[in-house]
C-alpha cells in the first residue's frame, strides 16, 4: 500500500508539474517570435497580404487558452484596388484545449471581434472582391501558379464549434462599380451576434445596423448554414424590418451618386418588413433566392408635389433573378395610384416594365403650383405603361419608352386668356386685340375680357420614346377656340407643340366684321386660322404664331385685290365684292359689254384671276 501512495503521488505531482509547466509556458510563450511565419501561412491560405500588430496568448479558468490579435490587417485583391480589404482592432479568441485533445474537437467558448471593417466591391461585370478570398494566385497567361495552387485533396477540418460571437462597432463599405458614378453604401453600427456556430449545421444569427441612419435602424434574425464541399452558404428563415422615417435623405445622394439630377423624396415614412425563404451563395455568386418584403402606412412627400403621397402600400417578391412588384397602391390628396411591374436581372441589365392606373387626380393637390404665372385646374385620369433598362438619369432619358392615355375633366387655366394671347401675338395687325373687342357685339366681348380660359374635356394620347414624351394628334378645345397638333416634353417639365389654333365659325364672322383685314385668314370651313407654337415649361406657356405665314397670307390677298381692282376698272369699271377667301370675286354692272355677252366677260375675268393669283402664289411662295 506504501508503495502504491507513493506512485499515485508521483503521479498527482507529475500532473502538477506538467500542468505548471504548460502554464508558465504558455504564459511566457511569445507568439510575436512567431509573427513572420504566422503572416506567410496566412498570406497563403487567403492569397492576400495579412498583417497584425500585436498578438499575445494565455490562458485562464473561464476561456482555457485565449489568443487576442491587435489591429488584424487583410489588404485589398489588386485587381480590385489598392487599400485593405478588412481591419479589425480586436479579436479576442477562447478554446478549449483539453476538448480537443479528447474529443479531437475544437470548442470556441466565445470570439469578440471590436471594429471591424470590411469592404466589399462589385466591379461592372458583376465579380465580387469576396470571391478570390483563398483562390490560387494566377499567372500573367491565366494559369494558376503552381506555388500557390491547392493541394489536390481537400483539407479535412476538424469539428467545429463556437459558442458564441459577437462583433461590435462594425461597418461595411459596399461599393458597385457598375455605375457611371459609382455607388457607395455604408453600412455602420454593425452588430453581430452568432450563437453555436457549426461548420457542419445551421446556427442563428442577429444582425443589427445603421443605414443610411445615424443610429440603428435595421435589425434582420434568421439561420446560416456553411457547405464546405461547395464553398457556399445557405441562410433561411430570415425575419427583418426598418422604419423608414429613420432614414436620412440627404445621405441618399451621398451613397447613389448616379441620382443626382433626379427628383428625390423630402420626407419619407412607413414601416418595411421583409422575410426570407431562402438564399444560397457560393463562389459563382447569388444561387437561390426567395424573399419577401412587405411597405405599410407609407408616405412620401417631394418638393414637386402639393400633396404628400399617403396610405402607401407595396407587395415585393425577389428571386435570384427579378423583382417582381405585386401591387403597389398610394393615395394623393382625393385621388389614387395603383401600380405593378418587374425587374428582371436587377443586378446587372436591369430591364424594367411597370403598368399603372391613376383615377381622380386634382392638380391642385397634385402639383405645387404656387410659383406658377399659370396655373392648370382639372381633374386628371391616366393609363400607364412603361419599359427600359436602368435606373440611372441617363438610361433613364435614353432607354425609357412606354405609352399613356390622359385625360383630364373640369381643365381650365387659371389667370390666362389663351385666346386674347394669341391674337397679341399677330403684330402685322397692330392692337388687334383691341380692335376686335371694339366692335364685337356684346355677346362675344367676354371672350377676350375673362381672367381665365375654360378647356373642354381633354384627351392627351402620349407615347415615350427613348426617353422622350411625344404628345400626337391633340386636341384642346375651348367654346372660343379648337388646338390641333403635336408636341413633345421633357422630363424636366419643358414642353413644345406645334399646330393649327382655329377661332369657330360664328365667333370669325364677327371677328371678320369687327376687322376685315381677318378676312384673309379663313380657311375652307370659314375658320381663323393660325399657325400656333406652345412651348414653357411647368406653368409659364408662351405663345409664338407664324408671323411669316400671317404675313404671307396678308400680302397676297392684299395684293390680289388691289390688281383685281386695276384689272376691273381697265374693263369697265364693274365692282369687287370680296369673298370668304379674301379673293376677290367680279360682278358686271351690265349684262352687255361691247367686247361679248356676260358669260363671255365672265370667263375671260375668271381666267385673268386664275394667271394672277398663279403669279402671286408663286411670288409669296
Amino acid at each position: 500500500m506504501k508503495v502504491l501512495k507513493i506512485v499515485l503521488i508521483s503521479i498527482f505531482v507529475l500532473i502538477f508539474v506538467a500542468i505548471a509547466a504548460a502554464l508558465i509556458f504558455i504564459k511566457t510563450f511569445d507568439v510575436m517570435r512567431f509573427k513572420p511565419q504566422i503572416i506567410e501561412q496566412a498570406n497563403k491560405a487567403l492569397n492576400r497580404q495579412v498583417d497584425f500588430e500585436r498578438a499575445i496568448l494565455g490562458i485562464s479558468l473561464r476561456q482555457g487558452i485565449s489568443l487576442k490579435i491587435t489591429n488584424l490587417l487583410i489588404k485589398e485583391d489588386p485587381a480590385f484596388r489598392k487599400g485593405e480589404f478588412v481591419t479589425v482592432k480586436d479579436i479576442s479568441v477562447g478554446i478549449d484545449a483539453l476538448g480537443y485533445l479528447l474529443q479531437k474537437k475544437i470548442n470556441v467558448p466565445s470570439i469578440i471581434i471590436d471594429s471591424p471593417h470590411i469592404t466589399i466591391i462589385r466591379q461592372k461585370d458583376g465579380s465580387l472582391n469576396v470571391q478570390t478570398i483563398g483562390k490560387p494566385a494566377q499567372t500573367t497567361n491565366g494559369s494558376t501558379n503552381p506555388q500557390t495552387a491547392p493541394a489536390a485533396a481537400p483539407l479535412a477540418l476538424p469539428a467545429l464549434l463556437i459558442n458564441s460571437l459577437k462583433a461590435n462597432n462594425g461597418t461595411v463599405m459596399y461599393v458597385d462599380n457598375s455605375f457611371e458614378s459609382a455607388m457607395r453604401l455604408e453600412i455602420s453600427e454593425v452588430a453581430v451576434k452568432i450563437d453555436r456556430f457549426s461548420l457542419t449545421g445551421p446556427f442563428p444569427f442577429t444582425i443589427e445596423a445603421a443605414v443610411l441612419s445615424a443610429r440603428k435602424n435595421i435589425k434582420i434574425e434568421g439561420k446560416a448554414q456553411i457547405d464546405l464541399k461547395t464553398n457556399g452558404i445557405t441562410v433561411s428563415e430570415l425575419k427583418g424590418g426598418t422604419d423608414l422615417s429613420q432614414i436620412l435623405l440627404d445621405e441618399i445622394l451621398v451613397s447613389f451618386p448616379m441620382a443626382k439630377g433626379a427628383s428625390l423624396p423630402t420626407d419619407l415614412g412607413g414601416n418595411l418588413d421583409f422575410a426570407l425563404s431562402k438564399l444560397t451563395a457560393g463562389p459563382k455568386g447569388l444561387l437561390a433566392l426567395d424573399a419577401d418584403a412587405k411597405l405599410s402606412n407609407g408616405s412620401l412627400r417631394m418638393k414637386e408635389l402639393a400633396s404628400a403621397l399617403s396610405g402607401i402600400a407595396a407587395a415585393v417578391k425577389i428571386t435570384q433573378d427579378a423583382v417582381l412588384v405585386e401591387k403597389i397602391n398610394a393615395k394623393i390628396g382625393g385621388g389614387s395610384i395603383e401600380a405593378s411591374g418587374s425587374i428582371k436581372d436587377y443586378l446587372l441589365k436591369q430591364d424594367y416594365s411597370f403598368t399603372a392606373q391613376a383615377l381622380g387626380l386634382d392638380f391642385k393637390e397634385l402639383i405645387d403650383q404656387s410659383a406658377y404665372p399659370v396655373k392648370a385646374e382639372g381633374i386628371a385620369a391616366a393609363k400607364i405603361k412603361i419599359n427600359g433598362r436602368g435606373f440611372t438619369p441617363e438610361a433613364l432619358k435614353s432607354g425609357l419608352s412606354g405609352n399613356a392615355d390622359i385625360s383630364v375633366t373640369k381643365a381650365k387655366l387659371k389667370d390666362l386668356n389663351v385666346l386674347q394671347t394669341v391674337l397679341d401675338k399677330i403684330s402685322i395687325i397692330p392692337g388687334l386685340s383691341e380692335k376686335i373687342q371694339a366692335k364685337l357685339p356684346e355677346r362675344y366681348k367676354q371672350k377676350l375680357t375673362q381672367k381665365d380660359t375654360v378647356l373642354s374635356d381633354v384627351s392627351l394620347p402620349v407615347t415615350i420614346e427613348n426617353g422622350q414624351i411625344l404628345i400626337k394628334n391633340t386636341v384642346l378645345g375651348a367654346d372660343e377656340f379648337l388646338f390641333k397638333g403635336n408636341g413633345q416634353a421633357g422630363f424636366d417639365g419643358a414642353y413644345s407643340m406645334e399646330g393649327s389654333f382655329l377661332i369657330p365659325q360664328e365667333l370669325s364672322e364677327a371677328m371678320v366684321a369687327a376687322v376685315d383685314q381677318l378676312q384673309y385668314l379663313l380657311n375652307d370651313e370659314k375658320q381663323i386660322y393660325i399657325p400656333l407654337k406652345i412651348s414653357g415649361k411647368a406653368g409659364a406657356p408662351k405663345f409664338n404664331v407664324d408671323a411669316e405665314y400671317l404675313a404671307k397670307k396678308l400680302l397676297e390677298n392684299q395684293a390680289k385685290q388691289q390688281i383685281f381692282k386695276a384689272i376691273e376698272k381697265a374693263m369697265g369699271g364693274s365692282k369687287e365684292q370680296p369673298d370668304s377667301q379674301g379673293q376677290n370675286a367680279t360682278q358686271s354692272t351690265s349684262t352687255t359689254g361691247t367686247e361679248g355677252s356676260t358669260q363671255d366677260g365672265s370667263s375671260k375675268k375668271s381666267s385673268t384671276e386664275e394667271a394672277i393669283g398663279s403669279i402671286l402664289g408663286t411670288i409669296f411662295k
